[in-house]
């Protein structure tokens, strides 16, 4: 009887260490830490982040010159709100057999919402609010999509939490939000951009890390 009680209790721990366990793997990860890439629309519409490129060589000028426009591309990517990865199945009521009190709702297909991204207003102007107003003034002359990644990472170990990748994306609307002399707040720009589809890629190995990492704390 004693060897019994002893094997429940085992397999009681046993579950209860796999239930922290499922738990621990499913917690919620904030929302304030990510970063927004734009890419070359990739042909068979998954885009693909380019690999490290090797340290520039050359005169001082040319390192410099290399510094700037790395830090100038991560300021055209810096957003501070990113809204609009909806996906939505419509439907259409329809009635049959002749009952007319009775619909039933059929799939028609997969609708996305557009991708909406905020940022402090840049000043000069920057590429990217160029590529919008080329691309809006342009009509479908000028529409050259890209694709566009958005990484959500985890604000103590800074790995991927999760990965959305916006596929044929191009900007159709621009806009600087709301200028007010009655409050000392930033001035801001909104880019909004539809898009062909998006695909969402959790990192589950990068996300125990984080998990791991903040129950150490």
């Amino acid at each position: 009887a004693v060897g019994t009680v002893k094997t429940t209790s085992n397999a009681a721990t046993m579950a209860s260490g796999n239930t922290r366990k499922v738990i621990n793997n499913f917690r919620s990860v904030p929302n304030f830490y990510f970063k927004v890439k734009f890419l070359p629309p990739s042909k068979n519409g998954a885009a693909k982040a380019k690999g490290a490129k090797p340290a520039p060589t050359g005169s001082s000028k040319s390192l410099a010159t290399s510094a700037m426009n790395t830090a100038k591309m991560a300021l055209e990517e810096s957003f501070s709100e990113v809204s609009g990865l909806i996906m939505t199945l419509e439907t259409e009521s329809i009635t049959g057999g002749g009952m007319q009190d009775k619909q039933y709702k059929v799939p028609k297909g997969i609708s996305f919402d557009n991708l909406v991204l905020k940022r402090p207003l840049m000043i000069p102007e920057s590429e990217l609010a160029k590529w919008c107003e080329t691309t809006i003034k342009g009509g479908m002359v000028g529409i050259k999509p890209k694709d566009i990644m958005i990484t959500l990472m985890h604000p103590i170990t800074g790995l991927t939490s999760a990965t959305w990748h916006v596929h044929m994306a191009y900007p159709v609307k621009y806009e600087v939000l709301q200028l007010n002399s009655e409050n000392n707040a930033l001035a801001y720009e909104q880019m909004e951009f539809a898009y062909q589809s998006f695909e969402h890629k959790p990192d589950m190995a990068s996300f125990a890390a984080n998990n791991t990492a903040t129950m150490t704390l």
